[in-house]
């Protein structure tokens, strides 16, 4: 389930490329409309870029804020994998945003279940502590007395 939302940026990006495929086709149609109607074609124009181009463009520009967001998220897990325990400022720098947005990519990170983690507080220093896994009864690694791999 943790992998189904990287297919989310792709998805975005193949609907708004089909739809600025379409509303070019439209806007070519439009044009040679003009040329022997100029109220349908003008017609033909608006159309097609209310209901094609603008949302296309709309739809590419989140797709790719949200790979950017993905990319984030990969650096942050393969950072923290190589360093346990880290201090939110550090990462904000490694990843270059500013420490409530790296809390924000953290949460989003451990919503989809890429990054478990907690938060510590020590001498006024916010830490994040990666866990590779959580083991509770009701997971399948869960070992009574044994809980490591």
């Amino acid at each position: 389930m943790a992998t189904l939302w990287k297919f989310k940026d792709e998805a975005y990006l193949t609907i708004g490329v089909i739809l600025l495929v379409i509303g070019a086709i439209f806007v070519l149609a439009s044009i040679a409309l003009a040329l022997e109607d100029i109220e349908l074609g003008l017609f033909g124009l608006g159309f097609s870029s209310i209901f094609f181009i603008l949302p296309s463009v709309f739809l590419i520009r989140h797709g790719l804020k949200v790979r950017k967001n993905q990319e984030k998220l990969e650096k942050i897990k393969t950072y923290l994998e190589t360093n346990r325990r880290i201090k939110v400022s550090r990462l904000a720098e490694v990843i270059g945003e500013s420490e409530l947005d790296t809390v924000s990519i953290l949460d989003e990170g451990m919503e989809k279940d890429l990054i478990q983690g907690s938060y510590e507080e020590d001498e006024g220093e916010s830490y994040f502590v990666y866990t590779e896994h959580s083991y509770n009864e009701e997971s399948p690694d869960y070992e009574v007395g044994n809980r490591s791999r």
